[in-house]
């Protein structure tokens, strides 16, 4: 398929490029936990899942348990004890939908814990990730982040911004808070909102087609799969582009 041009518009009889914009998913696509395998980081968030479990059965038999507490105690239970494969991201999704999103209920040291847990590890950015970013920013290029989340959005925000995607980022969205996961087009219609942007220029980059080319499609941008994992099967449609590192990326807009 032929390459997406850059947004046009015409003034005064001449041809004025205006940059496309970007918007990515976050983790195999611009990060992850070293060492940590696809495979192996639902391994991890599962065991602690198992972990924050007990902490909240501890709290509930001692009748300190928030009111938010005991719904994230009663999903996990279902959750994990369900034949259905667990669904990691959609679990807070879920969760957010039926109680509120975590930032409007009262904190919880258990779920601190977890977030905590699964974000302050040893994630590290792909090392195109900085420069391809900069290179984008530097061609004032707009940019997004949309990303299903396994815990709490207050943790993943803080993650990127320690790993300096905030340098870049303009406007983020999480399923926990959207109550949303992939291919439901909310997270990515928020940040063409935020960025007041046209989806009819905009760009969605991820490494999980069945979620992200879908959601890209139904949010009317332009679907690119960054194909970091061989294995990986496409959903519905078809991506417009494919590539198989950053760099690439830089070659289609």
């Amino acid at each position: 398929m032929t390459s997406t041009p850059l947004n046009q518009s015409r003034s005064e009889g001449h041809s004025i490029q205006r940059p496309a914009t970007v918007i990515f998913d976050f983790g195999w696509t611009l990060a992850e936990p070293a060492g940590s395998s696809y495979s192996n980081w639902a391994k991890t968030v599962r065991a602690a899942l198992t972990r924050l479990l007990g902490n909240l059965r501890s709290v509930a038999a001692n009748d300190y348990a928030s009111d938010y507490e005991l719904a994230v105690l009663t999903e996990i239970e279902d959750a994990l004890t369900s034949e259905q494969p667990l669904e990691i991201d959609g679990l807070w999704s879920r969760i957010s939908r039926k109680n509120g999103p975590y930032s409007t209920n009262a904190r919880s040291c258990s779920i601190e814990d977890f977030g905590l847990e699964l974000t302050t590890g040893d994630w590290r950015l792909y090392r195109e990730a900085i420069p391809v970013l900069d290179i984008l920013s530097r061609g004032r290029t707009a940019m997004g982040l949309v990303s299903d989340i396994s815990s709490p959005t207050m943790h993943w925000a803080a993650l990127a911004g320690r790993l300096g995607l905030d340098h870049y980022i303009q406007a983020m969205a999480f399923s926990e808070e959207l109550g949303a996961v992939k291919p439901d087009p909310r997270g990515i219609l928020s940040v063409i909102d935020q960025l007041q942007t046209d989806p009819a220029h905009a760009f969605y980059v991820g490494d999980t087609p069945a979620k992200d080319v879908d959601s890209a499609v139904a949010a009317g941008v332009t679907p690119v799969w960054l194909r970091r994992r061989p294995e990986a099967r496409l959903g519905r449609h078809q991506p417009a582009h494919t590539i198989h590192t950053l760099r690439d990326l830089l070659t289609i807009l």
